[in-house]
């Protein structure tokens, strides 16, 4: 299989995924949508095992590092910020958003904490 045609598969299974989630969401049915997904996930694997082409190089690989890390990054300062205002806007009327805000920011300081320690960990083992 070549690149152009592993290209197709993939086009080809995000529309399956993208119709089996919207038919699972319609009839209220999440093992559908895990299933629809777990088949697309093995076509791409079974698929990428056939191509006889190389898709990731060094410049993929750091394309992809750095969208990762921009991604993260905006992610959580975007949680964090989101938590602290749904937070000062339950003290002035709207006490329903108290719990989502509280919720957010656990969840930027986890995402913080893990991007830390992993930070961390592969520096130790690389070598800085």
């Amino acid at each position: 299989m070549n690149k152009k045609t592993y290209k197709q598969v993939q086009s080809v299974v995000s529309v399956f995924i993208g119709f089996v989630v919207s038919i699972s969401v319609i009839r209220n049915s999440y093992h559908l949508a895990m299933v629809g997904m777990a088949l697309g996930m093995i076509t791409l694997w079974v698929a990428g095992k056939q191509l006889e082409e190389i898709v990731n190089d060094e410049r993929t690989a750091m394309i992809q590092q750095k969208a990762s890390t921009m991604t993260l990054s905006i992610l959580t300062v975007v949680l964090a910020f989101a938590g602290i205002a749904s937070v000062e806007l339950s003290f002035r009327g709207y006490e329903v958003i108290r719990d989502y805000g509280y919720f957010m920011a656990y969840l930027a300081m986890g995402i913080m904490t893990l991007n830390g320690f992993f930070t961390w960990h592969y520096g130790k083992q690389l070598g800085d």
